[in-house]
């Protein structure tokens, strides 16, 4: 039997102009034993569309049990299970990482061992989404992991993996492992490179991030009761542990990192640390420092049992909304974004009301260019893994990505190395492996792009030869290209390549520096500061109907200008709620 929820409500629910919620479910992956604890969205056949992976697992910590990953190849909207390898391969995931471990531009796949059986499995991908089994590359090591995550923190250009540890252990272990990448598919353990003083019990989820804007990826580490901890890079891999302030007693899963305020640095979510278990929103300094503005930025999100967040651009605005899976009470639910990092809650977004979600991931399922989502069920219930399909009300992606960032590169710059260029770009949706490019890279004015890779979070990195341009004034541009063809540029920057640079400040900045904020568009705005003065028609027309939050006269409409709307005085009601024991 289907499990039932009680809804959460909000005063004003849905007078009759407003539309009926804007994602409907499906279960096109059928009904299986299976508790999924995670979700990846990849084209990991190279057809053009978005495949699914769930990484499984029953029991929480002490006591996790095997299951088989699963993968279902997406072919223009239906869905196919095909299992990764052979019989489908069976161990106690709790996630999964996905990076090209070995340079010929496909995504290859780690899945970690959440009872430390084996030091997990790594599979090579053939381009066309078959995998091999490559696990023969990875160091003799057996971590009980409950989160896995691919990023160059080396800066050498090629992916190395953080692993997590402790997951399926009571006594606190250190929080993760540290393999190196060589860039054709082996590791090496280097784990001493990581803050010796960071133990926990049951660490579960990481992010990769440039939290300091020098161009290098720092870690954010979660762990349900034991805090976040934020661990530095020197740009070399070694890191520094640092607590975030502000930090409140809930049970919390899976942050989300993203720029909320267009100001061009990456701010925090957090699950279940607001008050009464609501988010909690960090925002960065620019410099790494965080203040928590949670009171003065978000209003009107429900208390709940939430489990993943995702920031998504769900109406096409520009700026990143929150979307939040939720165990109980009330189900997924949407915080919109006003433009400058204010949030408010979307009445009603999902229909039907959800149950025990674990994880959430978002992208265009269905190739109409709305962005759909795909939640991981698990705990409770029919643990049924569910696909939201957008309506027409949700708009087609029509926006450019956003620039975020640009390292400078000094007046002058030496000919002795190669000139390494490094940018941060941002697109729809915020994923575990990047955002989804057509492509990024570095523009010669007059002359071919070069190419740029992707090395974790939203970072890219470009190499150009200089060696035979001594003399040569080159002027620069950073571009991305988004999967429906939309690019954005930054302005052209110009250096010089000479055999010395003549000031200490030549050449770049060897990673140390902070980013350039005269090379983000518009604040680091996605539409270029446009702010929808009035509605848009066609297939990516928004309307106020889309966005069904109460209005300042008590209606449930918004403005179809800035779009900023209260919400009403009170919260009808909200379920008590135990403490959970889901990873």
């Amino acid at each position: 039997m289907r499990s039932t929820r009680i809804l959460v409500a909000l005063g004003c629910l849905w007078a009759p102009q407003a539309r009926a919620q804007p994602w409907s479910s499906s279960e096109p992956f059928g009904l299986e034993d299976l508790w999924s604890n995670y979700v990846a969205l990849a084209d990991l056949d190279a057809d053009g569309d978005l495949d699914v992976v769930f990484a499984n697992a029953t029991g929480f910590l002490t006591t996790p049990t095997a299951q088989p990953l699963r993968r279902y190849r997406n072919t223009g909207g239906t869905f196919r299970r095909d299992d990764l390898r052979s019989g489908g391969p069976s161990l106690a995931a709790r996630q999964v990482a996905l990076g090209d471990i070995d340079g010929d531009g496909d995504l290859d796949l780690y899945a970690p061992d959440g009872r430390g059986d084996s030091a997990g499995l790594l599979l090579r991908n053939d381009g066309r989404g078959s995998f091999e089994d490559a696990s023969e590359g990875l160091p003799d090591v057996a971590p009980n992991a409950g989160f896995a995550r691919f990023g160059d923190v080396d800066g050498d250009g090629d992916l190395d993996l953080f692993v997590g540890q402790g997951y399926a252990d009571p006594a606190p272990r250190p929080l993760a492992l540290l393999l190196l990448g060589d860039g054709t598919g082996h590791f090496v353990d280097a784990s001493e490179r990581l803050p010796t003083q960071a133990e926990a019990v049951g660490a579960v989820d990481i992010d990769l991030l440039d939290v300091d804007g020098d161009f290098d990826l720092d870690a954010l580490l979660n762990v349900p009761q034991g805090g976040l901890w934020l661990w530095v890079n020197d740009g070399f891999g070694r890191f520094e542990s640092i607590r975030l302030p502000g930090l409140g007693s809930g049970f919390h899963y899976g942050p989300a990192v993203c720029d909320v305020d267009g100001d061009g640095d990456l701010d925090v979510w957090v699950d279940n640390l607001g008050p009464s278990f609501t988010e909690q929103l960090l925002i960065n300094d620019g410099a790494g420092g965080f203040s928590d503005e949670t009171a003065r930025r978000v209003t009107g999100n429900p208390a709940a049992d939430d489990a993943s967040l995702a920031c998504v651009d769900v109406d096409d605005d520009g700026d990143f909304d929150l979307v939040v899976a939720a165990i109980r009470p009330g189900g997924e639910r949407v915080l919109l974004n006003d433009g400058t990092g204010h949030f408010t809650e979307r009445v009603s977004a999902f229909f039907p009301d959800p149950d025990t979600s674990l994880w959430v991931a978002a992208g265009d399922m269905n190739g109409d260019g709305r962005v759909d989502f795909v939640t991981a069920q698990g705990e409770t219930g029919d643990s049924i893994n569910r696909l939201y399909l957008a309506d027409t009300t949700v708009p087609v992606d029509a926006t450019p990505p956003v620039l975020r960032a640009v390292q400078p590169v000094g007046a002058e710059v030496p000919a002795t190395a190669p000139l390494v260029l490094r940018f941060a770009v941002s697109d729809r949706e915020v994923t575990d492996h990047g955002p989804r490019l057509r492509e990024a890279y570095v523009e010669l004015v007059g002359e071919a792009p070069v190419p740029a890779v992707f090395v974790g979070g939203d970072l890219f990195m470009a190499r150009l030869d200089v060696a035979e341009r001594i003399g040569e004034t080159l002027a620069l541009r950073y571009c991305a290209t988004d999967l429906r063809g939309a690019t954005a540029c930054s302005e052209v920057r110009s250096t010089r390549v000479v055999e010395e640079p003549s000031s200490p400040d030549g050449g770049t900045d060897g990673g140390s520096g902070r980013h350039d904020g005269g090379l983000r568009r518009d604040g680091g705005r996605r539409d270029g500061g446009r702010r929808d003065a009035a509605p848009r028609d066609g297939s990516g027309s928004i309307d106020a109907g889309f966005l069904g939050v109460p209005s300042e006269d008590g209606g449930c409409r918004c403005s179809a200008g800035r779009r900023r709307c209260s919400l009403p005085l009170a919260l009808i009601a909200f379920m008590a709620f135990r403490r959970r024991r889901h990873g």
